[in-house]
């Protein structure tokens, strides 16, 4: 069988694992993520700017083609846009001239600076494993990114995203039930889909998507302090999000979503408590900042027996907070939370007899 690829894409880190399932060996990597590298370069950039490619995870992105349209020309392509903003109107509103890939070509090169938008750089890729002696063809390989997905007319993307993550568990309350066949990933993942057509550029038999946070949790719900647990919490604090879960042998039993500028130690501990009780109420989240909640059935906080916190944040936010928890760390390393998830989820939905 030949290896797994697995690649965690953050807003700060993109995180790759290559596991070799005869032999359990595994090589990893830390680099920084398409996502803060691009934002970079366009803060760093004097003069016009030209951005074709595909949908990226936006954020830092956003915030810095935006900044730099108040004060130079930028030229996007229809696709790369959507990185922006769905609504392609809104992006004309920010000041930004829409282009085809015909006009792109006849835009003068000296004094415009063009990148190319992609939340995977796969030549990038294929250097690192080089140098890391991995192989370059896989049996599978899955990637993780954060979709809001496409909302409808008169829904936020927040609560779109939320209706989408209360479906999906009420059908199969289980993390890996958000790992995606890559021609299966619904039409409104649409970040997702643009990540999934990159895979094609690698190797592989098989290629899947699958969404970050619940990635992570899958992934730190593997670490050895947890085994033999029947009630834990599990919590991803991200970069840019935070994903708290609620597992009852596996089962999901609720799950909360934060945005990690907002949070502190104490709102960490109010929502964990919160989560363990099941009293987590949707829209007040909401209001307080938050992506939102979800309680399916949780046992009562006095029951759970562990808290596993995991994610590049961790200590910062849970640094003052009175409660007992550990870190997680599948394979030994926390920042391999979101790979490990991937690949047991790959392994669960695969029924692959691995051992991790």
């Amino acid at each position: 069988m030949h290896p797994i690829l697995s690649i965690d894409i953050g807003a700060g880190t993109t995180d790759i694992l290559v596991f070799y399932p005869d032999t359990q060996e595994h090589y990893k990597a830390v680099s920084v993520s398409p996502i803060k590298k691009i934002a970079e370069t366009i803060l760093g950039t004097r003069g016009d700017l030209l951005l074709s490619g595909t949908i990226m995870g936006g954020g830092a992105v956003s915030n810095a083609v935006i900044q730099h349209a108040k004060t130079h020309n930028v030229f996007m392509t229809p696709t790369a846009a959507k990185t922006i903003n769905d609504n392609l109107e809104k992006v004309r509103d920010k000041g930004i001239t829409l282009i085809s890939d015909l006009e792109k070509e006849k835009l003068p090169g000296d004094n415009i600076t063009h990148l190319i938008l992609r939340d995977i750089s796969t030549s990038g890729i294929r250097v690192l494993l080089n140098e890391l002696g991995a192989a370059w063809e896989f049996s599978y390989i899955a990637a993780a990114v954060q979709d809001h997905g496409v909302a409808p007319g008169g829904v936020s993307s927040i609560d779109f995203r939320h209706q989408i993550m209360k479906a999906i568990i009420e059908k199969k309350p289980f993390p890996e039930a958000f790992l995606f066949l890559v021609e299966k990933i619904p039409p409104y993942f649409t970040r997702m889909k643009a990540t999934g057509a990159l895979l094609s550029e690698i190797p592989h038999q098989k290629a899947f998507m699958m969404d970050t946070g619940m990635a992570a949790v899958l992934g730190a719900s593997l670490d050895r302090n947890l085994q033999g647990c029947s009630h834990c919490l599990v919590v991803d604090i991200g970069n840019s999000h935070t994903l708290g879960a609620c597992l009852t042998n596996n089962i999901l039993g609720g799950f909360f979503e934060y945005h990690t500028n907002y949070l502190t130690s104490q709102l960490i501990e109010e929502l964990l408590v919160g989560l363990g009780n099941g009293t987590l109420k949707h829209h007040q989240v909401v209001s307080e900042g938050g992506h939102g909640a979800y309680i399916r059935s949780c046992p009562g906080f006095n029951q759970i027996e562990k808290i596993v916190v995991t994610g590049p944040r961790r200590r910062e936010i849970m640094q003052g907070v009175t409660l007992e928890y550990c870190e997680g760390g599948p394979l030994g390393d926390t920042m391999m939370a979101g790979t490990v998830g991937l690949l047991e989820a790959i392994k669960r939905n695969e029924n692959l007899n691995i051992t991790l």
